[in-house]
């Protein structure tokens, strides 16, 4: 499986209830009924809360605002990814879901980056899911490297 992670900033024009409704109510549609000309098997959308976050700086010295969120789009492989999305259809709805990202996202001060998952903890079931009616909260930490580090040393 190949990973795309979002993690998203919204337009300043926009709070962060006014982008995650847009995402959720409007884009999320688009990226569903294109799923299969893109090949995804699984899109997640993951909404920061409205919680106090600075508890966490206060933990782990300074760090940047949370994100407004993060998309998670999966396909069954790097070449099944290649193939939806280099084919004239999947161009096409790449530059459909562009162009609405610019509705409600701050693109330049957003980032993605494709990647594998190596489960540390995993726990049965493995479909639990964190939503705003369960107990569960999922907590996200992008990392940097150190600039004294190479990508290799780093991970």
């Amino acid at each position: 499986m190949l990973r795309l992670t979002f993690l998203m900033r919204r337009k300043q024009s926009l709070s962060r209830e006014e982008m995650q409704r847009y995402w959720l109510e409007k884009h999320a549609p688009i990226v569903a009924g294109h799923s299969q000309a893109l090949g995804v098997l699984r899109y997640v959308q993951a909404h920061t809360t409205e919680d106090d976050h600075s508890r966490l700086t206060g933990r782990r010295g300074d760090m940047e605002e949370p994100y407004d969120g993060v998309a998670e789009v999966w396909w069954e492989s790097r070449e099944a990814m290649f193939a939806a999305t280099r084919s004239d259809e999947g161009r096409d709805v790449d530059r459909i879901l562009r162009e609405d990202e610019e509705h409600f996202l701050d693109l330049k001060k957003s980032v993605a980056w494709f990647n594998y998952e190596y489960p540390q903890v995993n726990p049965t079931p493995e479909n639990i899911v964190a939503t705003e009616r369960s107990s569960l909260v999922k907590l996200y930490f992008p990392l940097r490297q150190l600039d004294s580090l190479s990508v290799e040393d780093a991970q």
